[in-house]
């Protein structure tokens, strides 16, 4: 005798796929998406397919595409084991701009596509971040923050001091080209570091230290020259040639008064800063939308503004209006 089965009911979630969760995933990456585009950008997330307007061509007699895509290959392993997601969408963007870069093309928008067993929407919110973050650092990414910071009123900054990011050196070009660029010192170290047998790290660090206690320009050109010698000497080609390559710009606080020179010669200070926001922000670890993250970022500045930590004169001036009024005099 024939009998009929229950039936089991046919729908997404017994495929595999939770819509609900999607949705979330959805909702998560929606600020950090948006806060990529540039101009050209047509539309918003959500859509079949992404739209980029063909004006960024416009200065173009022939314009040619250069596509390219890449993985971040066993990074995804470590990423698993540490249960840290939010670094490796970075290391994508990275990989595959190098490629577009590499045939004298510019990156104007990253297509990506994730794909998951199961999807968890507050780990894909940290991939996608991470991806976001990529697409920001990028020359897009720097002059958009720069065109809002000329919008806001800054208007003839002296100095930018940064790590070597290619994109923001290449926007201060066309935003503030009268602005020198001071590379930070710190970071300047651990490039060469990068370079360098960790048994032999403290050495190479003092060696460092000693170009920039230098009196002036000159002299630290001198010292660095040194430097790069005796490290081809210790077989630290690699660190030697890193040296002779950047050290022309971590001395741009030389053309400063003296008495400033400790000050401009790193981004300590707003590394300090970061770091008591990422302090904060690691305790939250996922955050529900950007405007939250920005919500603890914002309560923390106010917080530095409003103490004794905001009200501490980190330089005096006095003495680069004098240096200036005093050049002045002098071509006058």
């Amino acid at each position: 005798m024939a009998t009929d089965e229950p039936k089991q009911p046919v729908d997404y979630r017994a495929a595999g796929v939770d819509t609900a969760e999607g949705a979330r995933a959805v909702e998560g990456i929606r600020s950090h998406v948006r806060a990529t585009y540039r101009p050209e950008v047509i539309g918003d997330i959500g859509g079949f397919g992404g739209l980029f307007s063909a004006s960024a061509f416009k200065d173009m007699a022939d314009p040619v595409m250069v596509s390219g895509t890449d993985g971040v290959g066993t990074k995804i392993e470590l990423a698993k084991l540490l249960d840290r997601h939010d670094t490796v969408g970075i290391d994508l963007v990275a990989m595959c701009v190098n490629d577009i870069l590499a045939c004298g093309a510019e990156p104007l928008f990253f297509l990506d596509y994730v794909a998951v067993g199961k999807l968890v929407s507050a780990r894909m919110e940290r991939i996608v971040a991470g991806i976001a973050e990529g697409c920001k650092e990028d020359k897009a990414g720097w002059s958009s923050f720069l065109a809002y910071l000329k919008g806001r009123g800054l208007a003839c900054p002296e100095l930018f001091i940064s790590d070597k990011c290619m994109g923001l050196i290449e926007s201060l070009a066309e935003y503030y080209p009268d602005a020198r660029w001071q590379r930070c010192m710190v970071h300047f170290y651990r490039n060469v570091f990068a370079l360098v047998p960790k048994g032999q790290v403290k050495a190479v660090a003092a060696m460092l230290k000693a170009i920039h206690a230098q009196e002036d320009r000159t002299a630290a050109r001198e010292k660095a020259q040194a430097v790069a010698e005796k490290l081809e000497a210790m077989k630290l080609r690699a660190a030697a040639k890193e040296v002779r390559e950047g050290i022309e710009e971590t001395l741009t606080y030389y053309a400063f008064p003296t008495t400033h020179h400790r000050q401009i010669r790193t981004n300590n200070p707003l590394e300090r800063i970061m770091r008591e926001i990422r302090r904060r922000s690691r305790v939250v670890g996922s955050f529900p939308d950007g405007q939250s993250a920005l919500m603890l970022a914002a309560a923390r500045l106010m917080y530095i503004a409003g103490t004794r930590w905001g009200t501490r004169q980190y330089m005096n001036m006095e003495r680069l209006k004098e240096l200036k009024q005093e050049a002045a005099e002098a071509a006058a």
